[in-house]
């Protein structure tokens, strides 16, 4: 192993915050996540949904169409179609995929805009009558969740004391680290039998820069020899001409104990899916997300990371996300930066906000790795934000032209947790202990470490504690008999 151990850590090191601070330790058998998903269909949309979905007032999102029969869809609106690949490949016909047919997407969406006006009706009428149609929807364009260079990168987080030794040369300074206590983690999941299998975490974003020295070792590789794919540029190269793909895989899955810059939260049993959905300035349209959603799914992520969103709501990421979870996918959700409350009537993100309906979902906001305090710019809400994790106060991670920075961001918190849940996930695989996404945020939030400061921003006001999360683990699955005897 490329770490050193001694044993476990015997005491919980929590962060130095005052005493008021602190909130009370919730039971290990109390799950805060249980939600029950309604019937879906194969594509992840909700059973009997309509094919055509521009009815504002059934739907709930702002829409520029009109639900009447009659209304006219203007010459030229984007819109977003969901195709069913297998029915496609059935009747003979190829793919008109904007993405390209390398993707080999069970469900795939493809852009277009009507040449003329056309009635609702006529458009649900061909609608129907197209079998390997499955959804019509609007196409908007979504953002990254957008981070800033952090200025406070150099305020001392918590002295924590870990017993996994790196050599890494920046360690110190990747606080998100530090905070979330992951190295106290790794003498739970690294130790003994330990993670015996790699899991794959998807970075769904402007890419991943898979030649970083820091992150090559740790990078995914397709039976082609791709490195995932890129639906901005429709083609197997995934490179990142953004920045923050980067850095978000390097919170996740950077190399750890190679003696050089910083170490992910994953360790070295994580390969990281490079999947391009936002171009050079960080913008993406839906059908590209929702596309980088299924392929990541068909590919065989166990993990995927969304650090992106729009103030409206989205059916078809929705579905996506469906789609993904039940097909065994975490998903983990940036909550977004702009400081509101997230509420299902004025203020909606997508696809954060969807985390709320969707077991083995998880929407993160931020807090700073120096302090624990909210990070002020982390959106916030008891019923939509679940978990905070360290977004802000020296976020040191991989970045463009082979280098590093530190970035702030709740586009930095999520990624924290997706490696979280990526150590869970290995863990589960390792012991041959069957798992479910809901399984993996229950551990997180459950595990979560509660300060009363943060009761009126997140969920049982609490933010990210892997070494918790490991104990958990093991008191529950592994002690009870599930998978083995190895002792606390």
């Amino acid at each position: 192993m490329p770490f050193g151990f001694n044993c476990h850590a015997p005491t919980d090191q929590s962060p130095n915050l005052p005493s008021e601070s602190q909130g009370s330790a919730r039971a290990d058998d109390v799950d805060q996540t249980v939600r029950a998903l309604e019937p879906v269909e194969d594509d992840g949309a909700p059973a009997g949904e309509a094919k055509v979905r521009f009815a504002a007032d059934a739907l709930g999102f702002q829409s520029k169409l009109s639900s009447t029969s009659d209304s006219m869809v203007p010459r030229g609106t984007k819109l977003l179609a969901l195709f069913d690949n297998e029915c496609r490949a059935r009747n003979g016909r190829a793919s008109e995929s904007s993405s390209g047919s390398s993707a080999a997407l069970k469900f795939e969406a493809e852009e277009f805009s009507p040449k003329d006006n056309q009635t609702l009706a006529s458009m649900t009428a061909e609608a129907e009558a197209d079998p390997c149609l499955v959804r019509l929807d609007e196409n908007r364009r979504l953002q990254l969740v957008d981070p800033n260079f952090d200025p406070s990168a150099a305020t001392a987080g918590p002295g924590f004391s870990s017993l996994a030794v790196t050599n890494d040369a920046r360690a110190s300074e990747a606080r998100h680290v530090i905070f979330s206590k992951a190295l106290l983690a790794w003498d739970w999941f690294y130790s003994g039998v330990g993670l015996n299998s790699d899991v794959v975490v998807a970075i769904i974003d402007s890419g991943v820069l898979h030649t970083h020295p820091d992150l090559a070792q740790n990078m995914w590789m397709d039976t082609d020899g791709s490195r995932g794919y890129d639906f901005v540029n429709r083609d197997t190269n995934p490179t990142d001409d953004n920045g923050h793909g980067t850095h978000c895989a390097g919170i996740v899955g950077a190399r750890a104990d190679n003696g050089v810059g910083v170490l992910g939260i994953a360790g070295n049993r994580v390969k990281i899916m490079g999947v391009k959905v936002l171009d050079n300035t960080g913008s993406g349209t839906e059908a590209q997300i929702v596309n980088g959603i299924r392929f990541a799914t068909d590919r065989g992520a166990h993990v995927i990371n969304l650090s992106l969103g729009g103030q409206f709501q989205s059916p078809a990421l929705r579905d996506a996300m469906i789609y993904a979870t039940t097909r065994g996918v975490v998903v983990i959700v940036a909550a977004g930066n702009d400081n509101v409350l997230i509420d299902d009537a004025d203020l909606f993100y997508a696809p954060s906000g969807y985390s709320k309906e969707i077991p083995g979902a998880l929407s993160v906001g931020s807090v700073d790795a120096g302090s624990g305090a909210r990070s002020v710019f982390s959106n916030y809400g008891t019923n939509y934000v679940w978990i905070a994790a360290p977004g802000s106060g020296g976020i040191l991670s991989t970045y463009a032209g082979n280098g590093y920075t530190s970035l702030q961001g709740t586009s930095m918190a999520a990624p924290v947790v997706a490696g979280a849940a990526a150590l869970l996930v290995g863990s589960f695989r390792s012991k041959s202990i069957t798992y479910t996404p809901e399984q993996i945020v229950s551990l997180l939030t459950e595990s979560a470490r509660p300060v009363t400061a943060l009761n009126t921003f997140f969920r049982s006001g609490a933010t990210l504690d892997i070494e918790r999360a490991a104990k958990l683990f093991y008191s529950r699955y592994v002690l009870s008999g599930d998978g083995g005897t190895e002792g606390l």
